[in-house]
């Protein structure tokens, strides 16, 4: 999808940000906004109509909040060693721990 709104790095109908960014397919929305560094989306909950949703709503922000710092206190075995293929992602730490 053409993004034209500043701040606002991507945007994803379900089924490519499931592909795209590996996220479970049912806990996310019909559409999937990323904004930049510095950019928040939305505003806080009495701002929004959450009746309207079957869930809770996620307000994540962008491809930064996936780089977040691994510190492990025992070396990894060698199939999760593997498995991460040196670039863990935050989800991954279920399967290190």
């Amino acid at each position: 999808m053409a993004v034209s709104q500043s701040g606002i790095t991507e945007v994803y109908e379900r089924e490519l940000a499931v592909r795209i960014l590996e996220q479970p397919q049912d806990r996310t929305g019909d559409l999937v906004v990323m904004s930049g560094r510095d950019v928040v989306v939305g505003r806080t909950p009495e701002h929004h109509d959450l009746k309207a949703l079957d869930g809770t709503l996620r307000s994540h922000g962008g491809r930064y909040e996936e780089m977040v710092p691994f510190i492990i206190s025992h070396p990894l075995n060698k199939a999760v060693s593997n498995e991460s293929g040196g670039d863990p992602r935050n989800f991954d730490i279920f399967d290190f721990t």
